[in-house]
């Protein structure tokens, strides 16, 4: 997912998709067909996901705070386990893209040894 409203999603053919499918994931978009597309909340919680990534790049505290409870009112299973990420550079290839890859890699196989520490 991108962006605060709930409705845009990574689909296939980008760098964010490629990164996805390195760090172990499958993309529940990938069957949309197109690298950005925007949906509606009822394909949103019809698309076979066990988990989501949500990028907010520099997000700040309200804006997380809202889509925590965007997701939190959300009916499907992955909605309890969403990892929100808002680090400024998750929407740009380049110098940081090991560091993309890293944080969906933690998002889809959490260490249960820090699970709970901060």
């Amino acid at each position: 997912m991108v962006g605060d409203g709930g409705t845009g999603v990574i689909g296939p053919g980008g760098f964010l998709d490629e990164l996805l499918t390195l760090a172990g994931g499958t993309n529940a978009a990938a069957s949309l067909g197109n690298p950005y597309p925007s949906i509606d909340i009822e394909k949103l919680e019809s698309m076979p996901a066990d988990r989501i990534i949500h990028l907010l790049p520099g997000a700040t505290a309200a804006q997380v705070e809202t889509v925590r409870r965007f997701w939190a009112a959300r009916k499907l299973p992955a909605a309890r386990n969403v990892t929100i990420l808002t680090d400024w550079y998750l929407l740009q290839p380049g110098w940081h893209i090991a560091d993309i890859a890293e944080k969906f890699g933690a998002s889809l196989h959490p260490d249960p040894t820090t699970q709970g520490a901060k």
